[in-house]
């Protein structure tokens, strides 16, 4: 049986950009914060670190642009930014089109789901709640669980091990759903496929995936679960 055909022991998704729609909100919650300092953020600079977790980014941007800053100094940039997204979220998420329908039908397939970000847990759990999506996913690892950021593989090799995917026999790992050049390096890394969703950056952006789809509405759930994809 060749890679493509072995049936994934779990399928791991990120969050932002993948499951919700909300990177616009994130990206102007960055320009917010970093207005008062004097600093602005072009969508093209801020596209650069897409899956990448909100300290890195500001870390990151900062040090392009010749500004040191302390730990406490990020620390407290990150702590702004939270409170601006969940500010603009305003009316609540909202999941891309596709996305429901996956992982719910992924799930009563009996495949193991997983969500790896850069979000914090305080954006991620709330979201999943009121989309009514908590009891799909088993394992969920945010930006505080993992000492390094995508493009790292941390975050994905802690995900397989709390779902103890690397020890199902006749399987790969898993698959990863992505849709930023951080986070298709980090699932690779980690041993894993990776489908790419062109939702945040266009489809040559994201080479490294085996598949890019222009939406999660396009796949196959039944052939996902069976590698077939």
């Amino acid at each position: 049986m060749t890679e493509r055909r072995q049936i994934p022991a779990a399928i791991l998704f990120d969050f932002n950009g993948v499951l919700v729609d909300d990177e616009p909100i994130h990206y102007q919650a960055f320009v917010e914060v970093l207005a008062p300092e004097g600093i602005s953020l072009p969508l093209e600079d801020y596209q650069r670190y897409l899956g990448h977790d909100d300290r890195a980014t500001f870390a990151g941007f900062l040090s392009e642009r010749g500004r040191r800053v302390t730990d406490d100094q990020l620390r407290e940039l990150v702590q702004r930014k939270q409170s601006a997204y969940l500010r603009l979220l305003g009316g609540g998420p909202r999941l891309f089109p596709g996305a429901r329908e996956l992982a719910e039908a992924l799930h009563r397939l009996g495949i193991p789901l997983a969500i790896v970000s850069g979000a914090r847990r305080v954006e991620i759990e709330p979201t999943l709640a009121a989309c009514g999506l908590s009891a799909l996913f088993s394992v969920v690892v945010a930006a505080e669980d993992v000492l390094s950021c995508k493009p790292d593989p941390e975050g994905y090799r802690l995900a397989l091990r709390r779902l103890g995917a690397a020890e199902r026999n006749g399987r790969c790992p898993g698959i990863a759903l992505e849709d930023a050049p951080a986070g298709i390096s980090a699932a690779r890394a980690a041993g894993l496929r990776c489908i790419a969703v062109a939702n945040s950056c266009p489809a040559d952006r994201l080479q490294g995936a085996e598949w890019v789809a222009a939406s999660l509405a396009e796949l196959d759930p039944a052939a996902l679960a069976a590698g077939r994809i």
